[in-house]
């Protein structure tokens, strides 16, 4: 056996608003995902008992594993929190198997279960803090095609954009197949809603599926439209020009709404927003709950922040320049 070495690595990655296109692009439309300041974070570290061990703070959830890989991979199907999360180290111990115990640390400033991408932003800096302990040099690229083994297990069948956004950081022109990132100057001033309305991404990917099979003409008529909201989103995106920026949002809104993912009790959220005279407000990212991003008057978001906080949880982010990044490194 080799000899412990005191070391670890903290290793972080930004969770993502969706501008343009969720759902649509499962189905080959473009969409726009832009990182945002929030982060999650995974420190990794080897330990001297043979033993893969996880404390992820946020769930208030720990639990030890033998350093078997055949045992942890039969553990993955049956645990809702941790499988994902042990998909990571397999993934990652099937590439290198570590001779020593392994404790991670997990903690996330995103809130979890909210459209943010949370879930693949814990994936991708467990699957990059694991890269950096065991020294395998895994690029950017194949960080984020492992992440999104792991997001699989989450939500069924992802579009691969949230580990995509996690990864790379900056906003990102997305289709299938093709990831081009784009040349956004302004920070671009966002502010996010917490309706606090639980819901399960899988579940709205797979009725928006279901409705999909049912009338394919009629979706693959708003599929196209997303894309062409897409596009001439990323056009406007990269000028700055927020006010029409915000008026692509609220035409993507109502494409949402006729896929069936807008719940009364989230556009009624969304209409009391639009009474505030804003440029543009949407769901990001599955529907049916989570988070509703705000685009307004950068003079204005302190006064609206104010008069939404009175009833909503309300925070204010901007684009976030870094994806996958090393915190700390301890040798």
């Amino acid at each position: 056996m080799l000899a412990i070495t005191l070391k670890e690595i903290t290793a972080s990655a930004p969770g993502k608003i969706i501008l343009f296109g969720e759902h649509a692009v499962v189905y080959g439309s473009a969409a726009i995902a832009m990182a945002i300041n929030l982060r999650s974070f995974v420190t990794a570290k080897f330990i001297s008992e043979k033993q893969l061990s996880i404390h992820a703070k946020d769930v208030h959830l720990s639990q030890e594993f033998p350093l078997d890989l055949e045992a942890i991979e039969s553990k993955i199907p049956h645990l809702k929190i941790m499988g994902p999360i042990l998909n990571c180290c397999t993934s990652i111990f099937k590439k290198k198997f570590p001779e020593n115990g392994i404790e991670l640390k997990i903690w996330s400033q995103i809130p979890l279960g909210a459209g943010l991408g949370s879930s693949a932003a814990i994936a991708v800096s467990t699957v990059g803090a694991l890269n950096g302990l065991l020294e395998l040099n895994l690029s950017i690229e194949e960080i984020s095609s492992l992440a999104f083994e792991s997001e699989c297990l989450v939500h069924g069948t992802p579009s691969g954009i949230d580990n995509t956004i996690s990864s790379h950081g900056g906003a990102v022109y997305y289709k299938k197949g093709s990831v081009k990132r784009m040349d956004v100057r302004s920070k671009i001033p966002i502010l996010i809603l917490d309706t606090k309305i639980k819901r399960k991404t899988s579940f709205w990917v797979g009725k928006v599926k279901e409705k999909y099979n049912a009338n394919r003409q009629v979706f693959s008529l708003i599929f196209q439209s997303v894309d062409k909201i897409s596009l001439k989103g990323r056009q406007l995106l990269e000028r700055g020009y927020l006010k029409d920026l915000g008026e692509l949002m609220n035409v993507n809104q109502g494409l949402l709404d006729a896929m069936g993912v807008a719940t009364p009790e989230v556009s009624k959220i969304i209409n009391k927003i639009r009474k505030l005279n804003v440029f543009g407000v949407k769901i990001t990212g599955a529907g049916g709950g989570g988070c509703i991003i705000i685009l307004c008057d950068p003079r204005r978001i302190k006064d609206i922040s104010r008069q939404l906080r009175k009833d909503h949880d309300i925070f204010s982010t901007s684009l976030s320049r870094d994806g996958l990044k090393i915190e700390k490194m301890v040798r």
